[in-house]
């Protein structure tokens, strides 16, 4: 298996991480960080799909302006987590782990964000935003573990925190499966991106089953609510029909500019409703 799978497989998958231990206590502030934290890997990968679209010529204009406002959203929340944010509703974070991560997120953040202009002015050089892309995406997948570890044994139940913690990753993967299809489409790197984008078809369908049902390995428990119960299964209906696409995208067949605009749509239309089950573990 190449690294690049490997370590999508095991540090996104959450592998062997275990049954986190009990937790006493709840706490706002810190739900509310992991769910923005957890945004924050979603835009980094929503960035690199929708340039990769512009690169294209796929509704250019539309989808460059979506790159700069993913970009703008990821900035301010980048300094929130640092330094809190009342419109954001988070205070300034202590953690040491916390901060170190954040800190490498920040410097790869600076090297990203000039490139998102560079290649929306420049379609020839797309292959940067993609081999940016996914170390910006471990350094912020990397904030929320250090973010959930931190409150595990003071402040949220870690059942609840893991549930945050997956929820929110589907949001990201809708982007980053968007992103691998574009780059296949558009030539780059077809083999590694055809991988995996099916190691992303596999983690999203283990995780919304596993948000579902349950799933030990995962750390997961069944859907707390029944109104959370209906909205992860309305996300996995919505996933289904994408899925096929995604699907013959990893197949070795390119999707069309027409294809791709649609899937665009509806992953967002995905992404919507993952976002809403996000908000529903926090509210817990």
């Amino acid at each position: 298996m190449p690294r690049i799978l490997t370590t999508l497989t095991v540090v996104l998958g959450l592998a062997g991480l275990g049954q986190p231990a009990l937790a006493i206590g709840d706490s706002v502030d810190a739900k509310r960080k992991i769910n923005i934290a957890g945004a924050q890997r979603m835009l980094s990968q929503r960035i690199a799909g929708k340039v990769c679209l512009a690169a294209q010529g796929i509704e250019a204009e539309k989808n460059g302006d979506l790159a700069r406002a993913a970009a703008d959203r990821f900035g301010t929340a980048l300094v929130a987590l640092r330094n809190g944010n009342a419109d954001l509703g988070i205070s300034a974070e202590a953690e040491p782990s916390v901060l170190v991560a954040l800190a490498a997120v920040d410097t790869l953040w600076k090297d990203y964000l000039p490139a998102i202009e560079v290649t929306l002015e420049t379609p020839a050089t797309l292959k940067q935003i993609a081999a940016k892309a996914l170390p910006m995406l471990l350094a912020t997948h990397k904030v929320v573990v250090a973010l959930e570890t931190a409150n595990a044994d003071t402040s949220v139940d870690p059942f609840l925190a893991r549930g945050l913690n997956v929820s929110g990753r589907q949001r990201m993967l809708t982007q980053r499966a968007l992103a691998e299809a574009c780059l296949l489409s558009a030539g780059h790197d077809v083999s590694l991106n055809a991988a995996s984008l099916k190691a992303t078809i596999a983690l999203f369908d283990d995780s919304q089953a596993g948000l579902i049902d349950g799933n030990d390995t995962l750390g997961l428990q069944p859907a707390p609510t029944p109104e959370l119960q209906a909205q992860l299964e309305k996300v996995k209906s919505l996933w289904m029909p994408m899925r096929e696409i995604l699907m013959k995208a990893a197949g070795g067949t390119p999707l069309s500019a027409d294809e791709l605009g649609a899937l665009s749509a509806s992953l967002d239309a995905v992404l919507k409703e993952a976002n809403a089950a996000v908000s529903m573990y926090e509210g817990l």
